[in-house]
């Protein structure tokens, strides 16, 4: 199915309305789930990173809490700290190889990922 997009706001100039993906990122920036890049850019041909996926899985968590140790996780971005607390508390970067959290997620991390996220909730 399709998300009801009834009175959401499209929020970026580099998604047309005419793409697949429009009713997907623009359910998401009205949910808070993804926010772009700032000035009404969300970049959709970009990867995302291992902390961009967390960050995303954490807002749509509804933000919650989360106590874990950072040491682990290499080079972090300060906007993705406390989604990536909540990530390491949760186990979502288990069995993830991974340098720093900064890298580009492959598409076995993504999927290592979204399986410890469903396991953990």
């Amino acid at each position: 199915g399709q998300p009801d997009l009834k009175g959401m706001k499209h929020n970026f100039s580099d998604v047309p309305a005419s793409q697949w993906f429009n009713n997907a990122v623009t359910w998401g920036s009205n949910r808070g789930v993804v926010s772009g890049f700032g000035g009404g850019i969300f970049k959709p041909e970009d990867a995302v990173t291992i902390e961009q996926v967390a960050v995303i899985l954490w807002n749509y968590s509804h933000t919650p809490e989360g106590y874990g140790e950072l040491s682990g996780v290499g080079k972090y971005s300060d906007w993705a700290a406390n989604a990536l607390r909540w990530a390491v508390d949760k186990d979502l970067l288990e069995n993830v190889p991974f340098t720093n959290v900064t890298e580009k997620a492959t598409r076995a991390q993504t999927a290592q990922i979204l399986t410890n996220y469903m396991r953990a909730n």
